[in-house]
Order: C-alpha cells, then structure tokens, then sequence
C-alpha cells in the first residue's frame, strides 16, 4: 500500500470517529459522554496493530479537524523517524560499543553491563525493547535457534518420538 494511500485511509478513520461530533459546537452537553463511549470500543485502525484510541486522542482530533478540516486528520511524518528517541546518543554508542565486543550478550544483559560500567545516570531509563531497535537497526541482533536432542524430544512428547 502507497503511503499517500494509508495516509488517506488513517484520516478517513479519524473523521469516522469524530463525524457524529463535527456538528456540535465546542463544549456542548453530553460531548464527553460521546467521546468516553467511542473510546470504549475497538476498531480496526488503519496502519496499527493497536485496537482502541484514548478519549484524549479523540479530542485532539476534533480540534483538529474544526481548525484545519479533513486535511488536517491526515497524519504527519514524524521528525524523528529512524532516531532512538528514549536513548541519548552517548547512551546508543555505548550500547552499540558493549554489543560489537561481546555480541553474546542479551538485551537484557547488554543493558546491565552497560548500567553497571557507571557511565549512566541511574534515571534515565533503557527500555529492553527500545535498545532491541537500536540494536537491530545496526545490525547486531541475531537469532539463536536452539538444538533439542532426540532424547529431550522423547521427554517432551512422549508417544511420538519413541
């Protein structure tokens, strides 16, 4: 699917949501009640895995849509796109550094390493799934397929390995 293509789609989602409130007036009565109740549903939202949208987000979209119209459902390229944004660069280098010397290691135990080597203050937070990005945009994750004996075979499924 072409971007232009999910873009359309994505705002077509929003304005389908916000349409039984783009008439009302700013403020009106039972507006949030409205908006609650849409929020407590799931939907099927274009370019997401995600199944809800928070009553904030819905909000936000009808102010949207009454400053600027349908153009302004379509969603923006992200300035960051590609960028760690969790991780200061100082942090990445040595998270890449630790990774390229001792590839072996797990997130988990790369980020221990790291925290442990005293080069990072104790508040900034390293999300296991933000240094796997990392990681895998530089290349440096691999997956490790494990080999199950013949006789661990037979432990676990006893009437077909026999």
């Amino acid at each position: 699917m072409a971007e232009n293509e999910l873009q359309e789609q994505v705002a077509l989602f929003r304005y389908g949501i916000i349409a039984d409130f783009v008439h009302l007036p700013p403020g009106s009565r039972g507006l949030y009640a409205q908006i609650r109740k849409k929020a407590g549903q799931e939907y099927v939202i274009p370019g997401s895995r995600r199944t809800r949208v928070a009553e904030e987000t819905i909000r936000s979209w009808l102010k949207k849509y009454r400053k600027g119209g349908f153009d302004a459902l379509l969603p923006k390229e992200r300035t960051d796109k590609g960028e760690t944004r969790k991780l200061p660069l100082e942090i990445s280098d040595l998270l890449l550094e630790a990774k390229e010397k001792e590839p072996e290691l797990t997130v988990p135990l790369l980020i221990k390493k790291v925290r442990a080597s005293g080069n990072i203050p104790d508040d900034v937070r390293m999300p296991r799934s933000t240094v796997y990005k990392l990681l895998a945009r530089h290349g440096l994750t691999r997956k490790i397929h494990h080999l199950i004996e013949t006789s661990s075979l037979r432990y676990l499924m006893p009437g077909i390995c026999s």
